[in-house]
């Protein structure tokens, strides 16, 4: 006899189970100890049924940053909407995508850090983290600059480097652990305020 068809919150249930198996052993051994079959095992069930929910393991991989980087988008499109400063704008936005990375580690390093074995294909990670960070970040600077409060810089070089300097701030202690570091809040604000300072019409 053929099994009952799942509702819709039954289903979407059973995905947030495996998401809570595959985010636990993510916790223990990074990405490669996420296995359709390490996932199966923590589930005690037969692995090819995993695949009735998710296409393979870097589409599980990819559930595992859906919720919070929902939240996220959630918060930052409601806060920069009622900043009518863009300089101010810039710095929020900025500095929200590395308080994200220091509240959501495990994310940041899997979404934004993890370098593919050769051969394999990278992960993608969730398009607001990166690009709609970088969206709204140009979108602003594009304002100051129509405002007159920025050098007419090109403004997509602009964001990259704010960008850059963000992860920088983030990525150093995480990857350089043995040194002594400033906390990556001050780093980056010292970095924002500073690009910013020296483009400032």
């Amino acid at each position: 006899m053929a099994r009952p068809q799942q509702s819709a919150q039954q289903r979407e249930e059973t995905r947030e189970q495996i998401r809570a198996a595959a985010l636990e052993l993510y916790r223990q051994g990074g990405i490669p100890a996420v296995s359709m079959r390490a996932v199966a095992a923590r589930l005690d069930i037969v692995p090819s049924s995993l695949y009735n929910y998710f296409a393979n393991q870097r589409d599980l991989l990819e559930f595992l940053w859906q919720s919070p980087v929902a939240n996220y988008e959630a918060r930052v499109r409601t806060r920069t909407a009622r900043i009518r400063d863009p300089l101010k704008r810039i710095e929020y936005i900025n500095l929200e995508y590395l308080r994200f990375a220091r509240d959501n580690p495990e994310i940041y390093r899997g979404a934004c850090m993890y370098v593919a074995p050769q051969g394999e294909a990278p992960l993608n990670p969730p398009s607001f983290l990166t690009a709609g960070t970088v969206k709204l970040t140009l979108a602003a600077v594009r304002e100051a600059q129509a405002a007159g409060l920025l050098q007419p810089v090109d403004p997509a070089l602009v964001a990259q480097a704010l960008w850059s300097a963000m992860h920088g701030a983030i990525a150093l202690p995480i990857n350089i652990s043995r040194l002594k570091f400033r906390p990556s809040e001050r780093a980056a604000k010292l970095l924002l305020r500073s690009i910013l300072k020296g483009l400032q019409a």
